[in-house]
Formats: structure tokens, C-alpha cells, sequence
């Protein structure tokens, strides 16, 4: 009965363990030769299994006894040339010990302490993860990667150790993701990448042209149908460059620009790679998905001088000086029907293309001065904090006062036809302008 309890407590500690086990052969010692000729190499901290496989002993010219093996000095075995077939290990943690415990990552032959043939790079549980050709100790020929059902999912050429040559790559469900070709470990001529998703049939959604891994060239990205364009333009040492299209899904062009480099040839920093930077620059138009223009105007990355922005009807909506991505120094604002209904200073939150409706969609504050339209004339003048102007509606002055900075309302006293009103925030308040001194009344 005891016996049988100490069985199933050791098959519950192995079906615990998702990690394949290790033989652990030899002593404790960082290296050591078994005979005949078979050196073990393990880690210093624990001497686990680190690599194991056959050299060529010399002593004196002689292959080494038993005798001499057991004599030598660490050293002196490190120096022997591997020959053969080799294994190679690697330490993980074992989830249900807690443990470093050895796993077998890698095998393949050695020819004079070169690799030689095909290497293959394992999975945990022993399945093949990577083939790797090699001779002479260097790369060469296709490599291979593998699902662990055996689908190859990648293929890579190698010459003389650098990757040479097709490339291609597939997701784990089999569908093509890029492929491409390599000249001395970069990306050299076309490169396509694909959408690699349920459903996409190979669809493409890229196609670049590369020179020493730089992109170089035009490149044409695609809506997911594969066929109808996204974007198209030039790169020139992997920054955009010249004018570029962006295009709606139904084929209509969305924004065209042009681009240049953040720094001029030969400054300092242009040499650091991080400060390379494609910058928005020139005369920019970007479109409605009807076709109508949304918005236009120079850019030097930010929107600056003159900007028109339009209702996708084709109305204006803005048009004014900017002085950032966000503020315009001077505007007009017009509703959908064309007509005026503001000028002045304007601060944006928002500006952009609301997508569910296809319509401008602008958040925006009056800052001062900025004088309010109705139905093409003055309706609300804000020439100061202190002085604002009210007009009827034939454009005759009715009054005159201060205002609430933020949200523009009459506040404080103001000077009508008919006498003096008190404001508080847009609201009037006989009670508080008797209180003034002078009274408001």
C-alpha cells in the first residue's frame, strides 16, 4: 500500500510538469569528458545540462585514454575540437517545482568545431521550431520555421551568414503576412505586405520598394479588398518625400500634400537617427468622402497662414490665419447656408471629419475681439473685456457694456436706449445694480 501511494505522488509530479526531463550526466563540474570522448558541459550555478556531444581528444598526437581523460584540467578539454552530433540546452523554471531544470533547444553535428548541415532550434516538448542549414560554421541556404504541427511558417535565405535572398512569412493560421527578398542581412527591391486575416484571401495591403533596408521609392498601401488604394507617394532614405495621397475606401482622395525632411542636409543632427523626421510641408487639401473639399491650406507640418474649411455641402465654414494646429488669429465663421455668423479671433478643440455623419465636425470659443453675425449683419461686437456692442437687427447699436471673459455674456452695467441693466453672466439683475455705485438703473 505504501508503495502504491509513493507511485501515484511520482506520477502526479510529472503530469504537473509540462516540461520534457533531462538526463543529468556526469558529476557536478562545468565541463567534464565522459568516455570516449563525449564532453559535458553544464551551468555554474546549478549544473544543469548546458550542452553535450563528441570531440576529438589529443594527447600527444593519440586519441586520450581513460586513464588521461580522468586527468585533465578543464582547460585542457575546452580545447578539443567538437565532432559530431551535439545537443544543446537551455535552463527554464519548472511551474510545478519552482525549479531550474534543463530543456533540449537545439541539436545537430559539428565538423572540425564548425556547425554543419541542418541545425534544428526545438520547442519545449520537442517539436521543430527552426531548420537551419550550415557549412563551415555559417549560414547557408534557406531556413526554415515550423508550427509545431510541422506547417513551415517562414523561409529565409541565407549566404555566408547574412540573410541573402527570397523571404517570405505566414501567420499560424497559414495566410501569407510579407514577403520580400534580402541583400546582406537588409531589405533590398519589393517588399509586399499582406492582410493576413480570415477571410482576406491574400489580400494586399502594401507594397514597398527598399535599398540597404531603407525604404526607397514609391509605395502603395490598400484598403482591405487589396485592390482599391489607401495611400500612394515617394519615399528617399526611409523618410516620405514629395507629394502624397491618402484615398476613402470608396476610391475618393481623402488628404494630398507634400512632405520634406525636418533638418537640412549636413546640420549636426541629422546625423542621429532618432532626429530623422518627415515633416508636412507646402500647400495641403483634404477632402470630404463625397469629394468636396474639407479643408486646404500650407502647412510647414502645423497649418499656417491662410485655411479654408468647408461643410461637406461645400459651403465655407472657416476661413482665417492660423497661428497653430488649433487657433486662427483672425476668421470668419459661416453656417451651412453660407451666411456669416462670425468674425474675429478663434480657438479650436475640435476640427475634423466626424465619420458617422461625413460632416465637419468643430468645437470652437470666440477669443476677443470677435463680433457675432445674424442673418449677414452685426448682431454682438466684443471689442474688449470691458467693451462689447449689441445691434439690432437692421445693425443699429441697442447697447453697450462689459462682458464675462470665457463665456462672452453681458456683464456688469451696460447702457441701453431705454436707461442702464445690470448683468450677471448674461443674466439681468435690477436688485444687484441698485446695489452699484454708482446704481446700474
Amino acid at each position: 500500500m505504501k508503495q502504491l501511494c509513493l507511485a501515484l505522488i511520482t506520477i502526479a509530479a510529472v503530469s504537473c510538469s509540462t516540461i520534457p526531463g533531462v538526463e543529468n550526466k556526469g558529476k557536478d563540474q562545468e565541463i567534464q569528458i565522459l568516455p570516449p570522448n563525449i564532453r559535458v558541459e553544464k551551468y555554474k550555478e546549478t549544473f544543469n545540462m548546458k550542452a553535450e556531444g563528441p570531440v576529438v581528444t589529443d594527447c600527444s598526437g593519440k586519441p586520450c585514454t581513460p586513464e588521461q581523460l580522468d586527468g585533465l584540467k578543464p582547460d585542457q578539454i575546452k580545447k578539443f575540437k567538437k565532432n559530431g552530433a551535439w545537443k544543446e540546452y537551455q535552463e527554464k523554471e519548472d511551474s510545478s517545482t519552482k525549479k531550474k531544470v534543463s530543456i533540449l533547444i537545439r541539436t545537430g553535428d559539428y565538423k572540425d568545431d564548425k556547425r554543419e548541415g541542418s541545425w534544428k532550434t526545438l520547442y519545449e516538448t520537442g517539436e521543430v521550431l527552426r531548420d537551419t542549414p550550415y557549412v563551415a560554421g555559417v549560414k547557408e541556404g534557406e531556413e526554415k520555421k515550423f508550427k509545431r504541427d510541422g506547417t513551415q511558417t517562414e523561409s529565409t535565405s541565407y549566404k555566408a551568414d547574412k540573410k541573402n535572398g527570397p523571404y517570405w512569412k505566414k501567420n499560424n493560421e497559414g495566410l501569407m503576412d510579407e514577403e520580400g527578398s534580402y541583400k546582406d542581412d537588409q531589405k533590398d527591391g519589393l517588399w509586399t505586405e499582406y492582410y493576413a486575416e480570415p477571410g482576406q484571401n491574400g489580400a494586399k495591403k502594401k507594397i514597398s520598394n527598399y535599398s540597404n533596408g531603407q525604404k526607397q521609392g514609391a509605395e502603395t498601401s490598400y484598403h482591405k479588398d487589396g485592390r482599391t488604394v489607401q495611400s500612394e507617394g515617394s519615399y528617399k532614405d526611409d523618410l516620405k518625400t514629395g507629394i502624397w495621397k491618402t484615398y476613402y475606401d470608396n476610391g475618393v482622395v481623402q488628404m494630398e500634400g507634400g512632405y520634406k525632411p525636418k533638418l537640412e542636409p549636413g546640420t549636426e543632427k541629422e546625423k542621429d537617427p532618432k532626429e530623422k523626421k518627415a515633416l508636412r510641408s507646402g500647400y495641403w487639401k483634404e477632402y470630404y468622402k463625397n469629394g468636396n473639399i474639407f479643408a486646404e491650406g500650407q502647412r510647414e507640418h502645423t497649418r499656417k497662414g491662410i485655411w479654408k474649411f468647408n461643410w461637406s455641402n461645400g459651403n465655407p465654414a472657416y476661413k482665417g490665419e492660423m497661428m497653430n494646429e488649433f487657433m486662427m488669429s483672425s476668421a470668419e465663421a459661416y453656417n451651412k447656408e453660407g451666411q456669416l455668423i462670425g468674425k474675429g479671433k478663434l480657438q479650436f478643440s475640435i476640427m475634423n471629419i466626424d465619420e458617422a455623419t461625413n460632416e465637419l465636425k468643430a468645437s470652437y470659443k470666440p477669443d476677443i475681439p470677435f463680433t457675432f453675425y445674424k442673418n449677414g449683419k452685426k448682431h454682438f461686437e466684443i471689442l474688449s473685456e470691458s467693451k462689447a456692442i449689441e445691434y439690432d437687427d437692421n445693425g443699429s447699436k441697442i447697447g453697450e457694456g462689459a462682458i464675462m471673459v470665457g463665456t462672452n455674456r453681458k456683464n456688469g452695467c451696460w447702457t441701453t436706449a431705454s436707461g442702464k441693466m445690470f448683468y450677471i453672466n448674461g443674466n439681468e439683475n435690477k436688485r444687484m445694480g441698485e446695489m452699484q455705485s454708482p446704481p446700474c438703473k
